[in-house]
């Protein structure tokens, strides 16, 4: 079919999935944003033409990319009919996505509530079935037992925990929160969750209470409107990715759950990437936009009058044939990870921001911790004034959970900070 799309085509951030022994069958492209109404199976020559897919090449400059790449000559009608196909599934960067994009955004901006997008999916929908499941995290094998709803301790300034599928992660996030559940009165939760989307923003803020099959968790639409005013406007991104990003959904359903007739509020905040227009060398908190967020975000916190904790939505590593590398997810690397994993936990026990960045960029971020946006974001703000600062933190859980199918592992963690 002829293409109709862009001369220069550039391909979205999209999730690439090799499927099969080795990956050789193929992989599945499928969009974290979840604008494409469906992921796409392709062949592995596929990814040759996705790699030139930049907005920088024609699509006969396409053409001669794969052949020197391949050491063959694909048709040119194969990379029109396959770009067209990618362009109508919305995988490109293109006029027909961003007429979908404006379509959806209205959509969800005109919702009162931002929707419990994965009930039913990565958690049961049904309010009784989700409290036994979640009853369950806390009192079964691994997990850390009921929390004491009646402690009054107040020296939790933060936690760690997971945004892994609750079904692959559920016991860390049980042991993050019993130390949160047990260890704080806060009365407003800063959520830092993760821009999984990569909409190329440092954060992005929502005032739009999250639904959950136990009742809204109510967002405390006055501190986000501060943070509004006192954020450098090039710090914020679209308030649209919060529609289909799932890092903050678990933290709400679990807050729902543990704090059921209690009033509380969160601040939900997504968290992008760091790295934007810096070179590898400087800290995030040299770049202008991210200094001015985090102090503002200082400022809200502790003008607040308001009991606040932080709670830091994040996984760790992400590393394997699914994520591309070339690698077995096997019993050494498995201990490689960990070791490194726990280094870097190290350096956020002791609350040195500079120290994360340094044991991040030390390889260029060869694990994929998704998490670092969001746990750099929380360690600079302890370092403000107005935030109360804890003395160190403690790693409650580690885990790690590898895919058979795809030869790959994420990690993660839970870690209280008093």
């Amino acid at each position: 079919m002829p293409y109709r799309g862009p001369e220069r085509p550039r391909l979205r951030p999209v999730e690439i999935v090799p499927v099969g022994p080795g990956g050789s069958p193929g992989f599945v492209l499928s969009d974290p944003g979840r604008v494409a109404p469906q992921p796409m199976v392709l062949s592995p020559g596929a990814l040759f033409v996705l790699r030139s897919a930049d907005g920088e090449h024609t699509l006969r400059e396409m053409q001669a990319d794969v052949a020197r790449a391949t050491g063959r000559i694909v048709p040119f009608e194969q990379i029109e009919n396959l770009l067209q196909a990618l362009d109508e599934q919305l995988y490109l960067d293109s006029p027909r996505f961003d007429a979908a994009y404006r379509v959806m955004r209205d959509e969800y901006l005109s919702l009162p509530k931002r929707p419990a997008m994965l009930a039913g999916v990565s958690y049961p929908s049904d309010p009784t079935e989700l409290g036994e499941y979640l009853d369950g995290l806390f009192t079964g094998p691994d997990g850390p037992g009921r929390p004491d709803m009646r402690s009054s301790r107040d020296d939790v300034c933060a936690i760690m925990v997971p945004h892994i599928d609750l079904r692959r992660g559920g016991r860390a996030f049980a042991h993050g929160y019993k130390a949160l559940v047990e260890g704080t009165q806060a009365e407003a939760f800063v959520v830092l969750g993760i821009d999984h989307s990569g909409s190329g923003k440092p954060y992005m803020l929502t005032d739009k209470d999250f639904d959950t099959p136990l009742g809204p968790l109510p967002t405390d639409k006055a501190m986000v409107a501060r943070l509004r005013e006192l954020a450098p406007p090039e710090a914020l991104g679209d308030e649209c990715v919060h529609r289909s990003e799932h890092s903050i959904e678990f933290q709400a359903v679990l807050l729902r759950y543990l704090y059921p007739g209690r009033a509380i509020t969160a601040v939900p905040i997504l968290c992008g990437s760091l790295q934007e227009e810096v070179p590898a060398d400087t800290a995030p908190i040299e770049r202008p936009e991210v200094a001015g967020f985090v102090d503002a975000l200082a400022k809200v916190i502790g003008g607040s009058g308001k009991r606040t904790c932080i709670i830091s939505a994040v996984d760790l590593a992400h590393v394997g044939r699914r994520f591309g590398d070339n690698v077995r997810a096997d019993d050494g690397l498995l201990r490689w990870v960990e070791q490194e994993d726990r280094a870097m936990l190290d350096a956020v026990a002791a609350l040195s921001a500079d120290a994360l960045f340094r044991s991040i960029e030390k390889d260029g971020n060869r694990r994929r911790v998704c998490g670092y946006p969001a746990i750099y974001t929380m360690l600079a703000l302890f370092e403000r004034d107005e935030v109360p600062s804890p003395r160190s933190g403690a790693i409650l859980a580690y885990g790690q959970s590898p895919e058979e199918e795809t030869d790959s592992v994420v990690t993660f963690a839970s870690m209280a900070f008093r």
